[in-house]
């Protein structure tokens, strides 16, 4: 039943989109302004036909399929967006101009970006391109599925990364026609690293914050629905790596505790260790925390700056504001996800088993437990989106 549903999607969905995509193609061909190929181009898919003498599979597995559709549209909606290209476009850019479009396509899941003139030869042959100036995205592979190749798990993850470089290119070539809109992005950090950060950020204000170890025990929920997790996987078990998630914990910790210099943010100089793993727990991060402060303080003293931390900002009164960022429990027995997680709708990082570490000079351990899906996503963007309007800046 799954073949024959692959071979009738690939008849009644691929196939036509593709024939659209191809006429589109040919009408960007047919302008008198458009850049062509050169005798040494090379065809479209001749990589993938050297790739089936060696004996890759020459038909789609029916798993990857599905995956087709969602590709193919996003291809069509980039090649039907050039009529809304403006007649002029600008030829130079502004002063700061591409820090910005560095930043927002960042906050995309795109890893690096350059420039480059792309030189006929890359064009393939019988197509063209409009402008030979070029904005190239890298994004990162799951190196994990793309090495078990060729296989299914590895035609996934190519067809997968089409499908994300598709969205993003759509977003970027939006966000570049609308330049002159008086607007922001705002990105929101890791679902982890929202909690580890909100328990953070006093205490690096009170006494300063020099060195950071976390270990994260993160909900089914922060894997999303695809690809997410594979249910045999966590049953009785406990999954000990997530890619990407601590390098992103790494760098975004610092950076979000950094300073504002200009229209630059200036990372604050703080070492982080992160190892992150998935537990089978619905809803809630678990984080467990050693950090090395800047000076001695007490107990009482590192609870109390988290329990007055951000009174300022709860006092606006925001709609998706809770009462208190932060709620210190004396029980050794808390947080738990279960029982804390949907404290104050799930806006409060609820923190628990404050005590000295003789490890790290002016050493401090503590547990936190924050909502992924509520604070550490949709409700904390809508909550920045409020700040940002009650400040005038919007």
């Amino acid at each position: 039943m799954v073949r024959k549903l692959a071979k009738l999607a690939q008849e009644l969905v691929v196939g036509p989109f593709m024939r659209q995509i191809t006429a589109l193609e040919d009408g960007i061909v047919a302008m008198p302004e458009a850049r062509r190929s050169v005798a040494d181009s090379p065809a479209r898919f001749e990589i993938m036909q050297e790739g089936m003498k060696g004996g890759i599979n020459r038909r789609l597995s029916p798993e990857v399929t599905p995956l087709m559709p969602p590709t193919i549209l996003g291809m069509r909606r980039s090649m039907a967006s050039l009529k809304k290209n403006p007649a002029q476009p600008k030829t130079r850019a502004p002063d700061g101009f591409l820090a910005d479009l560095e930043r927002y396509a960042r906050s995309l899941g795109v890893s690096s970006v350059g420039y480059t003139r792309a030189p006929e030869r890359w064009i393939f042959q019988d197509k063209a391109i409009l402008h030979l100036n070029a904005i190239v995205l890298t994004m990162e592979m799951d190196k994990v599925r793309i090495d078990t190749a060729p296989s299914v798990a590895g035609e996934q993850a190519v067809i997968q990364i089409y499908r994300d470089l598709g969205i993003v290119v759509n977003k970027i070539a939006a966000y570049l026609r609308k330049r002159g809109w008086k607007g922001f992005v705002l990105p929101i950090p890791n679902c982890t690293t929202t909690g580890l950060v909100v328990a953070l950020a006093p205490l690096a204000a009170a006494f300063g914050v020099r060195s950071v170890v976390m270990t994260s025990l993160q909900a089914l929920s922060g894997a999303g629905r695809s690809p997410g997790v594979i249910a045999l996987d966590v049953l009785d078990n406990v999954i000990p790596f997530i890619p990407k998630e601590e390098e992103k914990v790494q760098t975004e910790t610092s950076k979000i505790l950094g300073s504002l210099e200009g229209e630059r943010i200036v990372p604050l100089d703080l070492p982080v260790s992160a190892t992150c793993t998935r537990v089978n727990v619905r809803d809630g991060h678990t984080e467990a925390v050693t950090a090395g402060l800047g000076r001695p303080a007490a107990l009482e003293e590192v609870a109390e700056a988290m329990r007055s931390f951000g009174r300022d900002f709860v006092g606006l009164g925001l709609p998706s504001s809770p009462p208190e960022l932060i709620q210190v429990t004396t029980d050794p027995y808390r947080p738990q996800p279960r029982v804390d997680r949907s404290l104050n709708d799930g806006m409060t990082t609820v923190v628990g088993r404050i005590r000295g570490d003789a490890v790290f000079e002016n050493g401090i351990r503590f547990v936190l437990l924050s909502h992924n899906t509520k604070m550490g996503a949709a409700k904390g963007a809508v909550l920045l989106a409020e700040y940002v309007v009650e400040q005038g800046l919007a």
